[in-house]
């Protein structure tokens, strides 16, 4: 796979911590694992590499998840934020040498809860992220039997209240739910769908085009091809990720996401930088994929 214009993977996982490991060995550990992300990144072609490792696997901010048993070994979050550092730094330099290379980036993927929301308030300006990834993983407060309706209504809630709270830039995966649920009348869910879309535009929250689908055989569903051109038709902006728990997923599917999104209307991406939002062309897919609706009409 070699990038075409500005390819970035801005959900990534490193390494999981392991149970047995000294919290002085993390900061090692984790380097270990990004450096592997970072060399496997620039050996593609990216452009941007955002480490994006779940919270509630890191010390930054015990309770922040309620619903993950209290007491997990969980990685330091200090090493894990001086890893991100010294291998950007690494790259840094081999770029001014003309070197292979790539842009670092340090993030978080957090649970959206709206019951915690004082904890990352108070834990988020600690470290210097460039940008936070939002995600509902499980629906605050939702039965367990909750008709498919009462979840979608609940999904999009929980969106729409990150995209209104100001500490998520972008919202990881936000189709996967429909991979999930039962058909449901089309008016009612595109209707919430349009009321989250309008929420994010207001507040300038983007969304994630996630690979994930792509590897899965999701493609129109997750990404979600209605969700994904309401987005472009209100001008949330995208950032793109593979959501890859291993080196081997790295940027897996991101050309297919990427051309999906071209052939909606997007041409360019948002990146981050300490926060600030950069925006990035995409070039041009040499072969348009056929979207699902398209592919329908042909039979």
């Amino acid at each position: 796979m070699a990038a075409a214009g500005v390819l970035v993977d801005y959900h990534t996982h490193p390494k999981r911590t392991p149970d047995d490991l000294p919290a002085s060995a993390h900061a090692a550990h984790f380097r270990e694992s990004i450096e592997s992300y970072a060399a496997r990144a620039a050996e593609l072609g990216m452009a941007e590499l955002g480490l994006s490792e779940h919270i509630y696997r890191l010390t930054i901010a015990p309770g922040v998840v309620p619903w993950r048993p209290a007491g997990l070994p969980v990685g330091d979050i200090g090493g894990y934020v001086r890893a991100v550092e010294e291998v950007k730094a690494e790259h840094a330099a081999r770029a001014s040498r003309g070197e292979p290379a790539v842009t670092l980036r340090l993030s978080m993927e957090v649970d959206i809860i709206p019951s915690t929301v004082s904890i990352l308030q108070a834990a988020l300006p600690l470290y210097p992220f460039d940008y936070i990834l939002g995600s509902v993983h499980t629906v605050p407060d939702l039965p367990k039997d909750a008709p498919d309706e009462e979840a979608y209504q609940g999904y999009y809630a929980t969106m729409q209240w990150a995209a209104t709270s100001g500490l998520f830039s972008s919202i990881a995966h936000p189709d996967r739910i429909h991979r999930k649920l039962g058909a449901v009348d089309q008016r009612f869910l595109h209707n919430l769908m349009a009321e989250t879309v309008r929420t994010l535009a207001a507040n300038g929250v983007c969304v994630e085009a996630s690979s994930n689908g792509v590897r899965g055989g999701y493609i129109g569903v997750d990404p979600n091809e209605t969700f994904m051109r309401l987005c472009f038709q209100h001008g949330v902006p995208i950032t793109l990720g593979s959501d890859a728990h291993r080196l081997d997923v790295l940027g897996e599917g991101l050309p297919e996401v990427r051309d999906f999104v071209w052939q909606i209307g997007y041409r360019e991406v948002a990146t981050f930088e300490r926060g600030r939002r950069i925006m990035r062309p995409v070039a041009a897919p040499t072969e348009a994929p056929k979207t699902e609706r398209e592919a329908a009409a042909a039979g």
